[in-house]
């Protein structure tokens, strides 16, 4: 299943960088804790998002135990050296929780446009749009052909993980 591969190169890329930006080199303990506290921000504001977009009350124990963590961790950000240093855009974006990480200049391994490229190609062949259903097909009619054909998404995933996991080893 090629789109199975696809899906599994992209969740390497993803966790060979979650890997980098937590155990970077010289990383003090602050900054560890910073970081982890975006993460698990970003993971709260997830859940009590998509608990809302469900309709699941927000007046129940678990909405409860969501909200008071947020606030715990907006507490934490607002006590911590790290958030004193941050500029208000920064602030803001941090609070969002839209993202799961914050750098300043974030450790990559392949060129952020190469890496943004092949994510998104990878992302599209998982979904049953016509760009998915063609990167996916052997079937080599003109209706299933396009400038990323399901061998060259197999040779391009290969490489991809071979290269992301033997920067995690």
């Amino acid at each position: 299943d090629v789109s199975l591969i696809a899906s599994a190169t992209r969740n390497i890329m993803e966790s060979a960088n979650q890997f980098f930006y937590v155990s970077e080199r010289g990383l003090s303990t602050e900054e560890l804790n910073f970081r982890m506290d975006i993460m698990h921000r970003n993971e709260v504001v997830n859940i009590i998002d998509i608990a809302n977009k469900l309709g699941f009350s927000q007046n129940c124990f678990r909405a409860g135990l969501d909200k008071g963590y947020l606030d715990h961790l907006n507490n934490e950000f607002k006590e911590s050296a790290k958030y004193l240093e941050l500029k208000n855009h920064e602030i803001t974006h941090i609070l969002s929780g839209r993202k799961p990480t914050f750098q300043a200049k974030p450790i990559r391994i392949l060129e952020n446009e190469i890496e943004s490229a092949i994510f998104n190609l990878l992302s599209n062949s998982v979904h049953g749009f016509h760009l998915g259903v063609v990167s996916n097909s052997f079937n080599k009619t003109s209706a299933f052909h396009n400038f990323f054909n399901t061998e060259q998404l197999l040779v391009l995933s290969l490489i991809v993980s071979g290269i992301y996991t033997a920067h995690v080893v």
